[in-house]
């Protein structure tokens, strides 16, 4: 027997305080690359390098967080990752099945703060908020999600004091979604100063169980008052190069540019990754 639920490093259980995860190159899994299942407080995940994950499992995440505790606030840390390819295949009997995110805060995860962390080529979008209170995401740049960008569930009515701020959201696939939100957004969440762009020139779609399809329907629930529709000006998105040019309009917003020479292992003298 092949047990398959298994991350590259896996941090379990409410005694997982004050850890780091940092430098990692992690690949080719058949599930997560970094998983946190129910742990403690204070622990940091930083310049980890993932990808091609969840090869054999789907409802995962590169970066994928499980909490059962409605209230718990972690005060733990997601910064400057980079996180790609995350497929999320299975099959339910012959169909095939994909479901996955590059960051999965899942169940009730809270107090979490998502930061630089540049992410792209996940079935289910960059980024998902599943029902935990109080995480803090901003200037990330999520890119390029098959079926969405950003989900958030509201689980169980759960979400509150969620923040989306300064990130960028950019996609080219002419049938995907910006953002999947359901549940009471008002409560769930605040969204604004993100920079929004459909490489193929399309009008930006929502799907909202509060109502609405459009960018004016999710302003209309109190969100992203402050957003800019415009081309982030990558330096070569095409081959996922997500730099920004001087003249990015992100930077109008706030946005921090997103320095990823430090992510992965570091290199020794001699150029070679150790």
């Amino acid at each position: 027997m092949v047990y398959k639920h298994i991350g590259g490093v896996v941090l379990d259980g409410a005694g997982c305080s004050d850890n780091v995860v940092a430098h990692n190159l992690i690949h080719d899994s058949s599930r997560y690359g970094i998983t946190l299942k129910n742990p403690g407080q204070r622990n940091t995940v930083e310049y980890n390098k993932l990808h091609d994950l969840n090869t054999e499992t789907y409802d995962t995440g590169g970066i994928e967080v499980t909490q059962h505790d409605r209230t718990f606030r972690s005060g733990s840390v997601i910064r400057h990752n980079v996180v790609y390819d995350v497929g999320g295949y299975s099959s339910i009997g012959t169909k095939p099945t994909f479901m996955s995110w590059g960051i999965y805060l899942d169940s009730f995860a809270g107090g979490y703060e998502v930061c630089h962390n540049v992410v792209w080529g996940s079935s289910h979008g960059g980024l998902m908020i599943q029902g935990g209170k109080d995480n803090y995401v901003h200037n990330n740049i999520f890119a390029n999600g098959t079926r969405q960008q950003v989900q958030i569930n509201n689980f169980m009515g759960n979400s509150t004091g969620n923040r989306f701020l300064r990130n960028i959201v950019y996609y080219r696939d002419p049938e995907a979604l910006l953002i999947a939100a359901y549940r009471d957004v008002r409560a769930a969440i605040e969204s604004d100063y993100n920079l929004y762009w459909h490489a193929a020139g399309r009008p930006l779609t929502f799907r909202l169980t509060d109502g609405g399809t459009s960018l004016d329907d999710w302003q209309k629930l109190g969100q992203d008052a402050h957003a800019m529709v415009a081309d982030p000006r990558f330096v070569d998105p095409d081959r996922n190069d997500y730099t920004l040019r001087p003249d990015s309009p992100a930077l109008k917003l706030g946005f921090q540019p997103i320095d990823t020479s430090r992510v992965g292992p570091p290199l020794e003298p001699d150029g070679d990754s150790g």
